[in-house]
Formats: C-alpha cells, structure tokens, sequence
C-alpha cells in the first residue's frame, strides 16, 4: 500500500466512525475544549474553534456513503438534514456533545424524541435562521446577535472568551485548509487517476469531523506525496513525447 493509500484509507476510517472518535479524544485532552455538533455549513467553524471548541459535522449515511446508500420509502423523517441527528442519538454517541446548531428546519422538529433527547443531554441547542430573501443590513444584525449569544453559551461550559488573536489564528488555520483543498482539486482535475472521487470525497468529508490542525496536516501530506508523483508522470511523459512532435 501506497503512503498516500494509506492517508486515504485513514480518511476513510474517519468518515465511517459514528462514534467520532477522534473528536471526542481531542475534547478529553483538555478539560476547556468542547464538542459542538452542527449541521455542516450552518456556521463559520472558525468562530467555534477560537472559543476553544470543535465544530462537528453530523451527518447522515447517505452522505457518508452516497454511493451505496438506497434511501427507503418507508423512511419517517421529513429532512434528510436530520438523519445525522437521529442516528447520533440512537448510537449513543451525542453524549460527549457540549452543544448543537441546527438550521430552524430542526426547530419544526422539536416533536422528535431524538431533538427532545439531545435538548436534554447537551447544554445548549441553537437554531439559526437564512432566510431565502432578507436584506443585507438586517440578516447581517441578526446573524452578529446569534454568533454571540452561541459563543456566550461556550463561555459558560469552558470560561474561554475570544479575543481578536485567537479568531484571527483560527481565521488563519481555515484559509489555509480551503487553500490545501483547492490544491488536491486542481490535482484531482488534471490527474484524474492520481486520486479516485471516492478518495476525493472521504479527503474532504473527514475535515467537518476531525479538528482543523489534524486536516490541514492531512491535506499538506497528500499534496506532498500527489506533487511527487505528479512529477515523476510528468517527467516520463516529456520524455516520451519529447521527440514526438519535432
């Protein structure tokens, strides 16, 4: 097995473990981090993560696996959004959670015993609201209220109070992820067969549950090592060609 074989199967093994393993590990390590567990791009993570905290993705199986996953006709729940949520409460694995956010969808919800559930064991749930049509100046008002009132909720778990060096590291820490990403895509588009969609997907996938240091440590391995071999194939192919069209 290949090094970045390897990388991709570790990936893999991140997607598909329910229980978030590596998360709730990286919360034991300290007692002032905590777990938040989000519906994924709901919220900047970065503000989570200068409180201190790990923005969670929770996700159903269909996402996990989209292509093996059939969804049954006889499936109850109205959101697909939700089905993460369900499925973390009946595994068991949202006890470690701190807290959650969730889209107002959620919020019509609230009926379900597994909302009921997570309302009674985490320390707090948020729902936030997008509008489809709202002006700029009064969602941007609304959305500065909800970030504090969540990083008021944090303050209250772990006693960590944001300041403008830690959100601007965190900031930081995102921007370079995004940039990694985009490299392994550019790659991913000139060298199909240098990395699989499958491999592509569970790359990035395995950054909405592990913490942002870990993924851009992934992410900086497989450009690495796909940057290698980019390089050897190009040079053979020169090489090859070089006469070609003399």
């Amino acid at each position: 097995m290949s090094n970045t074989s390897k990388i991709f199967s570790e990936c893999e093994n991140i997607v598909f473990d329910g229980n978030f393993s590596i998360a709730k590990n990286w919360k034991a390590e300290l007692k002032d981090r905590v777990l938040i567990g989000i519906i994924p791009n709901y919220i900047p993570r970065e503000i989570i993560h200068a409180a201190g905290g790990l923005a969670v993705g929770v996700v159903g199986s269909e996402y996990r696996d989209p292509e093996h996953h059939k969804s049954s006709q006889e499936d109850p729940h109205s959101c697909s959004m939700l089905t993460g949520i369900f499925e973390l409460v009946n595994s068991g694995a949202h006890l470690d959670f701190d807290g959650f956010i969730l889209p107002t969808q959620c919020n019509a919800m609230k009926a379900y015993p597994e909302i009921i559930e997570i309302t009674k064991t985490s320390k707090f749930i948020k729902y936030i609201s997008f509008p489809q049509y709202f002006q700029t100046i009064i969602g941007d008002v609304i959305n500065n209220y909800f970030v504090h009132d969540v990083l008021e909720e944090i303050h209250k778990i772990n006693g960590v109070r944001v300041s403008k060096e830690s959100f601007e590291d965190s900031i930081q820490l995102y921007k370079s992820n995004l940039r990694l990403t985009e490299k392994i895509y550019a790659i991913r588009q000139r060298y199909p067969d240098k990395i699989s969609q499958e491999d592509l997907y569970n790359t990035v996938f395995s950054g909405l549950l592990i913490p942002i240091e870990k993924h851009n440590e992934i992410l900086k391995n497989i450009n690495d090592l796909l940057a290698e071999e980019v390089n050897e194939y190009s040079d053979n192919l020169f090489e090859f060609f070089s006469g070609a069209f003399c």
